[in-house]
Parts: structure tokens; sequence; C-alpha cells
């Protein structure tokens, strides 16, 4: 089904993409696809998926150690990178950031599949609630808060 391009709203989008110069794990990348979430409802997020050519093993030990992670992770000496979660083997979230951008939230989830290993990325960028520009929108309108810094 083609999307309808006439209808102004956000959505999800779906691209399929040819294979990478230079795949993640020396080894040959089966498929990537990647989602960009635009919803109203939803922080903006980017969702990124790759079958590599890989045992499990060696896939996790490049998303979850410092050291596998240098192998394909751009140097950047300012970028922070602090890990969350893990489920061995599975899934790892980890929280980055670099001076003074928003820290963005990245989950992992990795599963063997027939072409070697599924990998699936989000990264997400929380959203800020505008809490000065609510209450005043608010009061404006004659609402009256109650509770802590109303």
């Amino acid at each position: 089904m083609s999307p309808d391009h006439s209808d102004p709203t956000p959505h999800s989008e779906s691209t399929p993409h040819s294979e990478p110069t230079e795949p993640n794990v020396n080894t040959h990348v089966a498929a990537f696809a990647e989602t960009i979430d635009t919803s109203w409802d939803q922080p903006p997020s980017v969702t990124r998926e790759v079958t590599i050519d890989a045992p499990l093993e060696a896939v996790w030990e490049a998303v979850s150690t410092d050291a596998g992670r240098e192998r394909w992770l751009e140097d950047d000496p300012d970028r922070e990178l602090v890990v969350e979660e893990t489920t061995p083997r599975e899934h790892i979230t980890w929280w980055w950031w670099r001076d003074e951008e928003p820290a963005r939230r990245v989950d992992v989830h990795i599963s063997p599949v027939p072409a070697g290993t599924r990998v699936v990325v989000t990264e997400t960028e929380p959203v800020i609630f505008p809490m000065a520009s609510f209450v005043c929108a608010a009061r404006s309108a004659g609402a009256h808060l109650v509770g802590a810094g109303a």
C-alpha cells in the first residue's frame, strides 16, 4: 500500500537501504532498514534494523562492551555513554550525550535469525514537557492550579 502524501500528519516511515560500505562486526550485512517515528504523541525516535551475517556472540560483544563499541562507533572525546540495563545476549540500553546536547536513549535488541543476527536499534530523544508554558496558558485560561509550585 502506498502512503498518502497529501496527509500532513507525521507518521512512521520505513526506508529500505542498500548494503552499507562498512558493515559492523566486519561481516556481510544481509538487510538494512530504517524507520523514523514522528508521531505527535511519542518522543522523536529513529529505529534501524540490520541483519548481520555473524554469530550472535560476536554481535553481542560488539554492542555490549567498550572494546566492541570502539571498533564501530566513531571516536568522539566529548561523548558520554552510560549503560542503563542489559539482558545478556538479547538487549542493552544506554544513554549518550555530548556537551550541551540533550541525552538520547539507545535501545539495542539482538536475536539470532537464519541469515545471522538481527540487530534493532532505537534511538529516542526524550521530549521535555514545557511546564512553564503550560502553567502560563492554564492560568490565562482561568485555571486555578493547586499543588507544588502552583
